[in-house]
Parts: C-alpha cells; sequence; structure tokens
C-alpha cells in the first residue's frame, strides 16, 4: 500500500514538472520587462530563489500574485502558504495551452482555481476545492474543459464573492523579480 502510494506520488511529481515548464509575459502584452529578460530571470533562477511577483486584474479587481519559477516552486504551488488573503494569489503561465490538471494535495486551506486561455478569458473555474491530505491514497485532479495557458490560484470563495465568471477577461503584469519568498 506505502509503495502503490510513493509510486503514484512520483508520477504526479513527475506528471507537474513535466507540465509545468512556463514562460512569463504580460497577457495583455504590457509588462515591466521584455520577453527575453523574463526568460533569461526565470533561466537564472535556483530553487532556493524568491518568487516572482505579479499584478492580476480581473475587471477592476486587483491582485498580487506569487509567480511560481522553479519546478520546486511549481511543484509546491499554494502548500508553503498557510493561509491565503483576498488580494493575494498564486501565477502559474505555461508555455503552450493545455488542459492544465491541478490538485489539492498538501495544502492547508481551501482554494478557488481559474483557467485563463490565451485571449485572457476565464475559460473554467473550481471553487472551494478542499485540502487533500497527505495521507489519502488518491487526489482528486481538477482541469477545464478547455486549455488555458495561465492558472489563478485564489481564496476559497473569491470567485463567488466577487461574481467571477467564464467568459471574463483576466491581465497580468510582472511588477518585480525580486521578491522575498513568502512562509
Amino acid at each position: 500500500m506505502i509503495a502503490l502510494k510513493l509510486i503514484l506520488n512520483l508520477f504526479f511529481l513527475v506528471f507537474f514538472t513535466i507540465s509545468f515548464i512556463p514562460f512569463l509575459i504580460s497577457a495583455d502584452g504590457q509588462n515591466n520587462y521584455q520577453r527575453n529578460d523574463i526568460l533569461d530571470i526565470i533561466n537564472e533562477m535556483k530553487d532556493d530563489e524568491k518568487y516572482l511577483d505579479a499584478q492580476v486584474n480581473i475587471g477592476e479587481i486587483n491582485l498580487r500574485a506569487d509567480v511560481a519559477v522553479t519546478e520546486l516552486q511549481k511543484q509546491k504551488g499554494l502548500s508553503i502558504k498557510e493561509s491565503l488573503e483576498e488580494n493575494e494569489a498564486m501565477l502559474f503561465v505555461f508555455q503552450i495551452p493545455y488542459k492544465q490538471s491541478f490538485w489539492m494535495k498538501d495544502m492547508k486551506f481551501p482554494i478557488d482555481i481559474i483557467w485563463v486561455n490565451e485571449n485572457d478569458k476565464i475559460v473554467h473555474i473550481e471553487s472551494s476545492l478542499q485540502p487533500c491530505s497527505t495521507w489519502t491514497l488518491f487526489c482528486t485532479s481538477y482541469h477545464p474543459p478547455h486549455e488555458a495557458l495561465y492558472v489563478l490560484e485564489t481564496v476559497s470563495g473569491f470567485t463567488n464573492n466577487y461574481d467571477i465568471k467564464e467568459g471574463d477577461e483576466v491581465y497580468f503584469t510582472l511588477i518585480r523579480h525580486n521578491v522575498t519568498q513568502t512562509d
């Protein structure tokens, strides 16, 4: 039983490592850095370095998002945090549109997950997803019915509280690259 769990965890670790090969550029093309500069920053980062920081706009709503860049950051996602504020998020940017799959393994609190396509439109939302214990043999995977280029994780209830829905536009801007790592 333990061996099966270890094999499954290894499978998901490899899957997420392969799936999370990002490049970072603003969805609206108006980022603070040029694309090549951002790719250089990402390529030079080590697993123990800080998260990138982005401004996320959904209509009139503004969020500050940690952008997971290194493989270790992407694998851990929000599981590194004990909680999340209403105006905080984590942003994942992918190299190509795909039906990106996420799970709640090792999470300490519920979240909403928002998938956004290459045209800056929300294509799917999963709300109030509950954590999956490390002792659980299988964690549910969540994925959109349509391809997405970006995934935004927010505090649970965010999409309902702000009436966020499929078709809404989302914009990202990298605001700095030397951010203090969060707890």
